[in-house]
């Protein structure tokens, strides 16, 4: 998974490091519209990380035929490749622009799902299951290191914002994939998965599409400039934008 983070980074179309986005103006208590990018972007992506822990056991009983037991185990296996996946994902963080980063973990997610999704085993679905865990761990913090560098300085209330996604995603991850199950099934209603994928990389192509709208209209003569692009990318705001 480590390797498929790396080569994906790359092949994904580079999404450039996105500029901090502080909005002239903006001097009330409301929140720059990059923030809420950032945000609507990230809380569906960690619902997707609760669905999986609260409806994946019953998927792996119903496409496998495995006992509860070995379900359960499965689970277990999860949690650990999520803490695995936040430990490699601060260090890959240093080297990759975080929305390269997070595109490439949709991406990856995406592989997990459907191997897990397709198993008709035990073995195939707990290995996606894991590859699933290591990079849905990464949407979390990373979503949150984009929310608030796009916060322009309103860090406490850019906090304080996201806790209530958090709170939203917590309260209806595991209820959306359920009320498809008692209409569809486990199997039908886990399809959830890949259109919050999807919809979340589209949503942060428009944010990243935003963030360089902004940056331009800011500095109108910085196309026709020379300007050191490098130096700028590895500015923090790019670094973590």
């Amino acid at each position: 998974v480590v390797v498929a983070l790396a080569l994906l980074a790359a092949v994904v179309p580079a999404i450039p490091p996105e500029p901090a986005t502080s909005e002239p103006g903006r001097v009330t208590g409301r929140l720059p519209r990059g923030y809420w990018w950032a945000w609507a972007v990230a809380v569906p992506l960690i619902g997707v990380e609760l669905s999986y822990a609260i409806w994946s056991s019953t998927l792996i009983v119903e496409r496998t035929g495995a006992s509860v037991p070995s379900a359960t185990s499965a689970l277990t296996a999860f949690v650990l490749s999520v803490g695995v996946g936040r430990l490699l994902a601060a260090k890959i963080a240093l080297r990759v622009s975080t929305a390269t980063l997070l595109m490439s973990s949709i991406a990856v997610a995406a592989i997990g799902w459907a191997v897990l999704w397709t198993a008709t085993t035990y073995p195939q679905a707990t290995a996606g299951k894991i590859i699933s865990g290591l990079v849905v761990s990464i949407h979390g913090p990373i979503g949150i290191a984009r929310a608030l560098a796009n916060a322009a300085g309103r860090t406490d209330l850019a906090k304080g914002r996201f806790g209530v996604g958090i709170g939203v995603a917590a309260g209806t991850a595991p209820f959306t994939p359920g009320a498809l199950t008692d209409r569809v099934g486990v199997v039908s209603g886990f399809w959830v998965v890949p259109a919050i994928l999807a919809s979340s990389a589209v949503l942060l192509i428009l944010s990243w599409r935003h963030s360089a709208q902004l940056a331009s209209s800011s500095h109108p003569d910085a196309a026709g400039s020379n300007v050191d692009t490098r130096r700028l990318e590895r500015s923090p705001e790019h670094q973590w934008g």
